[in-house]
């Protein structure tokens, strides 16, 4: 008989499991009601409420058991909450050791993986393995409040991920999107009721990597469009529309799973014996009707978690301890059992040796900006020149950039400071202007305002995105705002358009900040050329890195040429400037020195042919940090606006 201890996040959970007739007894309590007040799981309360309810629940198994005692015990290691899981090992271990009996930790998500069985094992135990090599390989889909994984099971009982979520799960897609409809947690469940009667097709979410090719979910887009779908309607519209609302959100997150899951199986129809569903989303009745539809389709016997196993429950860690030998670790001496929060589906793999593992290789972080030898050779070639009292930046650098922003005038600068100063100026704004932007940036944005005389007027940000809001800007302006100044922060590019419709609406100038965004895209289009001007910073830790230096874009001439005048002494200008700058009676005024260095210039021009490269291979190292730490409880990950393509600095 196998006892199990589930206590990975909310739900304290003991169950006894006898491989040959079934479940002897389950006993869980939940916390939900303790948790309802705070709108979500607090890490600290629940470890609170464990230590509090497992010794009445170990009551009840102690006297289930009677004069008997457990042959192994099996409890959960992973993932999960750090605090949760380490009581659930506490006690497993302080059993154990009372009973002298071996000790296994489990993988939460591999017990999510098995619970479908559960209902076949119970009809003929003896028959079991018999029926499970009839139903293998078999494709399944884990869909819960912090996980959205699609896997499959080989006959060697090897588990395989085929897609999973690149930042939030199905079921916090739900939960999240039932508190910005004013739901009370946990909220997937009232999005399903309120969705009954419903029109699915009333509003036009968007479903995240549609393509076949895409072996991925994607879910805080979503919610985003959720978010602006509410702006755009007032109270009396909400509630007349609540059922549609629910029915059209839940759609997109059924179909999305539908979809994939059906898109992935095409590839290979004859591999499948048997198809699953499990995890708490999974009694979502939407979601349960479309995956018979889907078995139906694809001539799969379709499996599904009992609702008493779809959540966080003691019986299907008992049931995976027993079928799945590559999912549990044994605690010994030499490999004590201990907490595995991150863990993934795969890990661990008890059948092999750790002689057979291959060793860890640790490596040196690359130093970053990386070395190429082309851009190195591109400032010794300028070195070589002697040509170092040269004041302006580079004719050539300029010219690089203005192709690769598709057009206005480009300038070359000291630093991206100085361009947030130069296109301020530019545009003539000063003492007493008033500026909206983001509380939430680098310094610098702020300063250069500052630095003019304007004043900074700060608007709040998108909770899902931390880019700027465009609903706060507009509660924003005065009669003495002249320039929104938007920042693509992070690399993620902010909601440039909607942004520049509004500046356009109050006569206002949109300046953007993208000092961290070089390449990002909104629908195809790369920022700096959505405002009226734009500033990009290329010190040495940005995405186009010199050693120094900055750069403005200008789309009015015009405007181009008064920032000349600010920023270069007279003796820098070419003649023309020059007598444009006595004639503007400017030439005892303000005089800013911004030009740049030349070997920064040079630096940039020679990186930006690797700057789409290098863009790249931080989106994909990013989409690998978000399916390694999506499954964390409490962990939510920024999310990028509908048709945006970030960069990912930090």
């Amino acid at each position: 008989m196998i006892l199990a201890v589930e206590s990975s996040c909310d739900e304290s959970a003991l169950a006894l499991f006898d491989p040959g007739k079934g479940m002897v007894g389950e006993w869980v309590h939940t916390q939900i009601q303790q948790h309802q007040p705070f709108g979500g799981v607090v890490p600290e309360l629940a470890s609170r409420e464990h230590l509090q309810n497992f010794p009445i629940l170990l009551r009840e198994v102690v006297a289930c058991l009677g004069d008997h005692r457990p042959d192994k015990i099996v409890v959960t290691m992973g993932p999960g909450l750090a605090g949760c899981l380490a009581l659930g090992i506490a006690l497993a271990k302080a059993l154990a050791v009372y009973w002298h009996i071996p000790l296994y930790g489990g993988n939460h998500l591999r017990g999510h993986a098995w619970s479908p069985f559960i209902p076949l094992h119970t009809a003929a135990p003896q028959a079991f393995e018999d029926e499970l090599a009839r139903l293998l390989p078999h494709l399944g889909l884990i869909v819960s409040g912090g996980n959205t994984v699609l896997f499959s099971i080989d006959t060697d009982r090897s588990f395989r991920i085929l897609a999973e979520t690149v930042d939030d799960a199905a079921g916090e897609a739900l939960d999240k999107g039932a508190k910005l409809l004013g739901m009370p947690y946990p909220g997937g469940p009232l999005i399903e009721q309120r969705a009954r009667g419903g029109n699915e097709d009333a509003f036009a979410f968007p479903r995240a990597f549609p393509e076949a090719a895409a072996a991925k979910f994607s879910f805080s887009g979503l919610k985003t469009s959720l978010r602006y779908t509410l702006e755009k309607l007032s109270d009396t519209e909400l509630d007349a529309r609540m059922s549609d609302l629910c029915a059209s959100y839940q759609e997109a997150v059924v179909d999305a799973l539908a979809r994939k899951v059906h898109q992935i199986a095409r590839r290979k129809p004859l591999r499948w014996r048997s198809l699953g569903l499990s995890g708490g989303v999974s009694n979502n009745r939407v979601l349960r009707a479309r995956f018979a539809q889907l078995s139906d389709k694809l001539h799969l016997p379709l499996l599904t978690a009992r609702p008493a196993h779809t959540g966080d429950n003691a019986a299907m860690m008992a049931f995976a301890g027993w079928v799945d030998a590559q999912g549990i670790q044994a605690d010994g001496p030499e490999h004590p059992l201990t907490i595995q929060p991150g863990l993934n589906l795969l890990s661990p793999q008890s059948t092999q040796s750790p002689h057979d593992k291959k060793a860890i290789v640790t490596e040196t972080m690359p130093v970053y900006p990386v070395r190429r030898p082309e851009v190195l050779s591109a400032a010794a070639r300028w070195l070589e020149t002697g040509a170092w009292a040269r004041l302006e930046g580079s004719p050539e650098t300029e010219v690089a950039l203005r192709e690769f922003h598709g057009g206005g005038e480009v300038w070359f600068v000291v630093s991206g400071t100085a361009a947030l100063e130069a296109i301020l100026l530019g545009h003539e704004i000063g003492p007493g202007d008033e500026v909206i932007t983001t509380p939430y940036t680098w310094g610098a944005t702020v300063s250069a305002i500052l630095a003019i005389g304007a004043i900074p007027v700060f608007a709040d940000i998108d909770r899902m995105t931390g880019l700027l809001d465009p609903a706060s800007v507009e509660a924003c302006i005065t009669a003495k705002t002249r320039a929104i100044l938007a920042v693509h922060l992070f690399g993620h590019a902010c909601d440039a358009p909607a942004l520049r419709t509004l500046a356009d609406k109050h006569g206002l100038v949109l300046l953007e900040d993208g000092s961290q965004a070089h390449g990002a895209k909104i629908n195809g289009a790369r920022v700096g050329r959505f405002g009226h001007s734009a500033a990009f910073s290329c010190m040495g830790l940005k995405p186009l890195a010199g050693t120094e230096g900055g750069y403005a874009i200008f789309s009015d001439p015009g405007v181009a040429e008064r920032a000349y005048l600010y920023g270069k002494h007279p003796r820098g200008l070419l003649p023309e400037r020059a007598r444009h700058l006595g004639e503007a009676g400017l030439l005892d005024s303000l005089q800013l020195g911004w030009r740049a260095c030349p070997v920064s210039a040079e630096l940039v021009r020679a990186a930006l042919p690797f700057l789409e490269q290098e863009n790249n291979a931080r989106r994909q190292n990013a989409q690998l940090l978000r399916s390694l730490i999506a499954d964390i409880p409490g962990v939510t990950l920024p999310a990028e606006l509908p048709g945006a393509e970030g960069v990912y600095h930090c």
